[in-house]
C-alpha cells in the first residue's frame, strides 16, 4: 500500500514527506494501517476499494468522484464504505458517485439524480422522491408477479389493504420503488436493463 500511495503522490509532484504524512493518516483513517505491507494483489475486494479511496484523498480535493464505490462487495464490506464516507462527508467533503444500489443513495445522498438511457430523469432529495410517490407501498402477490400501489397516508394505505386477498404486504415505500415507478417504467417488458442507475450527491 505505502508504494501504491506513494506512486500517486508522485504523479501529483507532491514532496515525500508529505507523501508519507497523508498516507499514514489516511490508512489509519481508512481501518487499512495494518495492512500496508501486504501487497494490494493479496488485499480482499472490500480493502482494494477503500486503498482506491485513499489514492483519491492524497491530494486533498474538495470534490470527491466515486464511480460505484461498492461494486462487487460484501454487505460487510459495503456497510464499512458507507461509514467511511459519511465520515469523509462529515468532514465536510463534498461527495458525487454513482451507484446502481438504490439502498446506497437513499442511505448517503442528500441529493440523487435518476438516469436511464444517459439522460438525467429526475433530481431531488431522496425524502422527495418518495413522498410524492406515496410514503406507503402495498404489495399483492397475483399471477403475474407481485404489484404495488403507493399511497401518500397510512389509513388510506391500509384500508386498500383491507379490501385485498391473498399474499399482501405493508411497508415504508423505497427509493428503488420510486425508480422503478419513475425510471423503470417498462421493467417488467424487459426494457430495465436500458435504465443506468443513480447520481448522488453527499455535500
Amino acid at each position: 500500500m505505502d508504494e501504491i500511495m506513494e506512486y500517486q503522490g508522485r504523479l501529483y509532484f507532491m514532496p515525500l514527506k508529505k507523501i508519507r504524512e497523508r498516507t499514514d493518516e489516511l490508512l489509519e483513517f481508512a481501518g487499512l494501517i495494518e495492512h500496508r505491507r501486504r501487497a494490494v494483489r493479496k488485499l480482499s475486494g472490500g480493502m482494494k476499494r477503500k486503498l482506491m479511496v485513499c489514492r483519491a484523498l492524497l491530494t486533498e480535493p474538495e470534490i470527491l468522484l466515486l464511480d460505484e464505490p461498492t461494486a462487487g462487495m460484501d454487505a460487510i464490506a459495503r456497510r464499512q464504505m458507507w461509514n467511511l464516507l459519511k465520515k469523509l462527508n462529515s468532514r465536510r467533503l463534498t461527495i458525487l458517485l454513482t451507484t446502481h444500489y438504490m439502498e446506497e443513495a437513499e442511505s448517503l445522498c442528500r441529493r440523487v439524480g435518476l438516469m436511464c438511457g444517459g439522460r438525467l430523469e429526475a433530481v431531488d432529495t431522496p425524502g422527495n422522491m418518495i413522498r410524492e410517490l406515496g410514503a406507503f407501498a402495498v404489495d399483492q402477490t397475483t399471477e403475474d408477479g407481485t404489484v404495488s400501489r403507493y399511497f401518500k397516508e397510512k389509513e388510506a394505505a391500509i384500508g386498500y389493504l383491507a379490501g385485498l386477498s391473498g399474499e399482501t404486504a405493508l411497508r415504508h415505500t423505497t427509493l428503488e420503488d420510486v425508480f422503478l415507478e419513475r425510471v423503470g417504467g417498462g421493467w417488467k417488458a424487459g426494457e430495465y436493463g436500458h435504465c443506468n442507475g443513480t447520481l448522488g450527491k453527499m455535500d
